[in-house]
């Protein structure tokens, strides 16, 4: 019955951990502490461990990940892009990797997904008055997709019109 209804679109970006790791990163006293503590906060973010349910494999498993994605276990200002996609797999892309097999076990309807990489001329870090990031953020297609955004007319730039139009006839 199901998949005479349902048809499933996702969207993504770029960078969707971007943000809170700017902070961590733009804060040069946070992001030792965190590092400091990656035995306890590695297995909660990447793995979704509670703390008084982490292993040490699991511990462990969140170093490996670590130096897959930074090359090293002593990760730097120069590692932000490296922490970007990992949190982004593991908090974003893992959960829409599941969503679509559950989805797919009921439902032999398409299953589409785009990643957004435009850079808007209005995005959640300039709207919020967050200095300019480096690349794009979570949600940021809203802006270019729904008019207006937030009660908020805009007036969109050429390329964001092109961007905007791409998304929506997919």
């Amino acid at each position: 019955m199901m998949d005479k209804y349902c048809r499933s679109e996702w969207g993504g970006w770029s960078g969707s951990w971007l943000p809170p790791l700017a902070f961590l990163g733009l804060n040069h006293t946070l992001l030792p502490l965190f590092m400091g503590n990656w035995d306890t906060w590695g297995p909660i973010l990447l793995l979704q461990k509670h703390y008084f349910e982490t292993t040490d494999e699991d511990v462990e498993l969140a170093y490996e990940i670590l130096e897959h994605y930074c090359g090293t276990r002593n990760v730097t200002m120069d590692h932000l892009s490296n922490m970007t996609d990992m949190f982004t797999d593991s908090l974003f892309w893992v959960g829409v990797d599941k969503y679509v097999d559950f989805h797919l076990q009921f439902s032999s309807r398409n299953v589409f997904q785009y990643i957004n990489h435009h850079l808007n001329d209005i995005s959640q870090s300039t709207w919020a008055g967050v200095p300019v990031l480096p690349g794009v953020s979570h949600a940021d297609e809203l802006w270019i997709e729904w008019g207006p955004m937030l009660g908020m007319n805009r007036t969109l730039s050429q390329e964001d019109v092109k961007a905007s139009l791409h998304l929506t006839t997919l």
